[in-house]
C-alpha cells in the first residue's frame, strides 16, 4: 500500500470519528400532544392555540394545532428545523368551527375567514375560545408532554 493511500485512510477514519461525536442533539423544548373532548366525546377539527403567558420576548410565542377525527392534536413549533415547543406556561384557547347549520367544515378551509364572514360558527362554548376568559392553562416542559383538555358544557 502506498504512503498516500495510507494517509488517506487514516484521515478519513479520523474525520469519521470526529463526526460521530459532533452529531447535533435535538433542540431544547417540548413535544406536546393530547386529546380534546367535549362532554366526553372527541372533538374533531378543533383549533388548539397555546399562547405564552410569561414571555420575555417582545412578542409572545403562539402555537396552533388542529385535532384529528379522534380529537388528538400535535403541537409543534413554527421553526422548520426545531419543531419543539418552548417550555413555559401557556393560556390555551380551543374552538371548533362548523358551518352555520352545524355541519363540520373541512380542515383545509380558512377558519378565520369563514368566521369573519359569518359563514361559520364555533360549536364549543365561547369561553374556551376567548383570549381573556378561557380557563384553560398548560405548562410545557422539556421532552414529551401529554396535555388533554376535557371540556364541559359551561
Amino acid at each position: 500500500m502506498s504512503r498516500t493511500a495510507l494517509i488517506g485512510i487514516v484521515l478519513g477514519a479520523t474525520i469519521a470519528l470526529l463526526n460521530i461525536g459532533c452529531e447535533k442533539s435535538p433542540a431544547p423544548g417540548g413535544q406536546v400532544q393530547g386529546k380534546v373532548t367535549y362532554k366526553g366525546a372527541p372533538v374533531a377539527n378543533a383549533r388548539v392555540i397555546f399562547s405564552e403567558i410569561s414571555a420575555n420576548d417582545a412578542v409572545p410565542q403562539e402555537y396552533v394545532a388542529l385535532s384529528d377525527e379522534m380529537g388528538i392534536y400535535n403541537l409543534t413549533g413554527g421553526d422548520v428545523v426545531n419543531r419543539a415547543v418552548k417550555p413555559g406556561e401557556y393560556a390555551v384557547r380551543i374552538y371548533q368551527l362548523v358551518s352555520k347549520d352545524g355541519k363540520p367544515l373541512p380542515p383545509e378551509m380558512d377558519a378565520e375567514q369563514l368566521e369573519a364572514s359569518g359563514m361559520g360558527k364555533n360549536a364549543l362554548p365561547a369561553i374556551y375560545a376567548s383570549k381573556t376568559k378561557s380557563p384553560l392553562k398548560a405548562i410545557v416542559k422539556e421532552g414529551p408532554n401529554e396535555i388533554d383538555f376535557n371540556l364541559d358544557g359551561k
